[in-house]
């Protein structure tokens, strides 16, 4: 009888012991989560503060920003190459062709908008890059007659280690609902984090060399 009750007894115990351990867990992982809300919640809050001092920046410079664009090339064997050319001023940008603003603080790249426009589609990409060259933050805004819905907006906050920190992309038929787009609409590749044309540091740019050469 007694081994009985002993038994029984270390058996309570243990699961007591069991049971609390895990709730020990549970909370532990409960205040890492918040923590690591909380941590990404303030990162995000400083790259939103440094989009707008760059916005601010480039409103008081106007002629801190150069230009360029993408005259690509196609061969005989049906392979595009990329070409870009440095232009003195937006009028002079040749029409139907992919264009860069770079706006320069300091001699370094800190904002780059690049834009198409069509008579079926046009696309702006804005990319503001931290003094060290790391991404920050990336806006784009998309319309396109061939897709459903036609209109696009995300945005997205980067670590300076490449990863994304917060993200979000938008679709629109009217552009004035906006909802989560679907996973079967045709925006969704232009969002994923692996998108060719996510550029991590300024000199993963397409026309970085010549700036760099003073072109």
């Amino acid at each position: 009888m007694r081994r009985i009750f002993f038994t029984a007894c270390l058996f309570t115990l243990l699961a007591v012991g069991l049971f609390s351990q895990s709730a020990l867990m549970a909370s532990y992982d409960e205040r890492l989560a918040f923590s690591n809300s909380t941590q990404q919640s303030a990162e995000v809050a400083r790259i939103k503060a440094y989009h707008d001092e760059i916005d601010a920046y480039a409103k008081a410079h106007p002629t801190a920003v150069r230009y360029f664009s993408d005259a690509s090339e196609v061969n005989d064997a049906g392979v595009e190459t990329s070409h870009w050319k440095a232009y003195k001023s937006k009028k002079d940008l040749p029409e139907l062709q992919t264009h860069a603003s770079v706006w320069m603080k300091d001699g370094k790249i800190v904002a780059t908008i690049i834009s198409f426009q069509s008579d079926h589609t046009n696309s702006t990409d804005g990319y503001y890059f931290r003094p060290d060259g790391t991404l920050a933050y990336t806006e784009s805004h998309g319309y396109s007659i061939g897709l459903d819905p036609p209109l696009m907006q995300s945005k997205s906050y980067y670590s300076a280690n490449g990863k994304t920190i917060s993200s979000t992309l938008l679709c629109s038929t009217d552009n004035q609902k906006w909802t989560t787009c679907k996973k079967d609409s045709g925006w969704r590749d232009s969002g994923e984090n692996n998108s060719e044309e996510k550029w991590n540091k300024t000199s993963d740019l397409p026309f970085y060399n010549l700036i760099a050469k003073g072109q």
